[in-house]
């Protein structure tokens, strides 16, 4: 293809159905949360397509499917889609710009997720705290407690 992108989508689609596979044996609690994939630890051991062993699924999602389960899965979709709806309403109700910008960050840590695990390690999971704590804060129902 013109930029090998045929072998990318090839490489995260085995990747991603490995993944699949794996997270079967232990759909509902996972096999644990450890970060970044360490290769001497089951089943990241067994995780490797035909470039070799990887840090990560590629995939946020998936990444949690596999260590934190179902049950993880749902609630960290749940998690990132909250502060993303709370930060979206408080960048169109405010207009100022660090509520633009929270909405924008929020989503795009969203979209990032789908095509690597950047906002569950390191920098990536530091900005997605900070985002959620921000849109938690300043769209809470206790805010409007305090204003009776």
């Amino acid at each position: 293809l013109l930029l090998n992108a045929g072998s990318e989508f090839e490489f995260r689609y085995f990747l991603w159905r490995d993944v699949v596979s794996a997270s079967a044996q232990r759909t509902i609690e996972g096999f644990g949360w450890i970060g970044y994939w360490r290769g001497d630890i089951p089943p990241f051991a067994a995780l490797r397509t035909f470039s070799g062993p990887h840090q990560s699924a590629l995939n946020a999602y998936l990444d949690v499917l596999l260590q934190l389960g179902i049950v993880g899965l749902f609630s960290f979709i749940a998690l990132v889609g909250l502060a993303l709806v709370r930060s979206w309403l408080l960048g169109a109700n405010r207009r100022s710009i660090n509520f633009v910008w929270l909405a924008l960050i929020t989503l795009l840590l969203v979209i990032v997720s789908a095509a690597e695990s950047f906002a569950l390690v390191e920098f990536g999971w530091l900005t997605l705290v900070i985002c959620i704590l921000k849109a938690s804060q300043d769209l809470s129902w206790r805010a409007r407690l305090g204003d009776r």
